[in-house]
């Protein structure tokens, strides 16, 4: 592991290593003969289309979660600076031999914290590792704590539950002295929980000959109204955007998209509001913003964040304040962004 990886791990928590798929373990090295990259230039133009029309300003730096073997991020790197994050190292491993120049970290996405902003951030189909409501909303968080106020997060799953169907795939290629052949079954065994998997069976031909192996992937799938309303609680303003692919079927596959809000007001509310509605908010207040004579740790004794709201205990509101909607501008509150402004619900 080098210097930058175990500076990077003190932020990782991750589960037993054998608990990864064998793909991003013992054979991450058989990954550009599963998945080359020139595969990937129709769909990386894509989401380069959409990162620079959805945000605010042109995008110079892109941070990615999950990067895997940097198929992406083979064609991203020529329009973007790239940091690229991955809680594989076998795969790390990949993608720095395929873009030596960009950064790489290792790193989970559900707890990875660098302590700087990007102009947009990128996940990937590595997002579909979230089987739980709990980590798709941490992997939510870390891309919200990461995103620069104006830019956004690209979301990219491979299936919703909505248009989530069984299916069969195979393929494969050849390298000097190498070459891979698979078999991909998509299926759920249980339509009431969240999470499908994929089986694979691999043909590995090397010098010793050819051997077959097998791989087991358990993956999210969650609701589209789930993805909406996950990404307007951690404070983006979420939208779904059709996919583009000369492969994929119209209408059976969503990127979503989640913009970090720029302006303070446009952050208040349960989901994301459109700035009138901010100020109809507002307007019902004597002053755009109440700030406490008290301190924060005196202050919020029992708050919780839920989406972009705060749960104000009722005491330490003003008489005339309650039942309404309240806006509150809060500093140096540990936890919370000091730079927003928060719609307050009474406990």
């Amino acid at each position: 592991m080098t210097t930058e990886e175990q500076q990077s791990s003190a932020h990782v928590q991750s589960g037993p290593a054998g608990d990864a798929p064998r793909l991003y373990r013992d054979l991450s090295s058989w990954w550009p003969l599963l998945s080359k990259p020139q595969d990937y230039a129709e769909e990386a133009e894509f989401y380069r289309r959409i990162l620079v029309s959805a945000c605010a300003r042109a995008p110079k730096t892109v941070l990615e979660l999950g990067c895997g073997g940097g198929s992406n991020a083979s064609h991203l790197k020529a329009h973007f600076r790239l940091t690229l994050t991955d809680l594989s190292p076998g795969m790390l491993a990949v993608s720095r031999s395929l873009n030596p120049e960009c950064e790489h970290i290792l790193g989970d996405m559900r707890s990875l914290r660098l302590g700087r902003l990007f102009d947009a951030v990128f996940v990937h189909d590595a997002i579909m590792y979230m089987t739980t409501e709990a980590d798709l909303r941490s992997a939510m968080e870390t891309a919200f704590v990461h995103c620069a106020a104006g830019g956004v997060a690209l979301f990219c799953p491979d299936h919703v539950r909505e248009t989530f169907r069984p299916s069969t795939k195979h393929g494969g290629h050849d390298a000097e002295g190498r070459g891979m052949r698979y078999l991909e079954w998509t299926w759920d065994p249980d339509p009431n929980d969240t999470s499908y998997v994929t089986d694979f069976a691999y043909l590995l031909r090397d010098e010793r000959g050819v051997r077959c192996e097998y791989d087991h992937h358990i993956l999210g799938l969650f609701p589209r109204r789930d993805w909406l309303r996950l990404l307007a609680a951690v404070g983006f303003q979420p939208k779904g955007v059709p996919s583009e692919h000369s492969e994929i079927e119209p209408g059976t596959c969503e990127v979503f998209v989640g913009l970090k809000p720029s302006d303070k007001r446009a952050t208040c509310g349960k989901s994301a509001t459109s700035k009138s509605s901010c100020e109809r908010a507002t307007a019902h207040n004597s002053s755009p913003a109440f700030s406490p004579p008290i301190s924060a740790s005196t202050c919020f004794p029992s708050r919780t964040r839920h989406g972009t709201c705060i749960r104000w205990p009722r005491k330490f509101l003003d008489g005339k304040l309650l039942g309404k909607p309240v806006l509150i501008e809060l500093k140096g509150c540990e936890g919370l962004y000091p730079d927003d402004v928060y719609k307050v619900v009474m406990e």
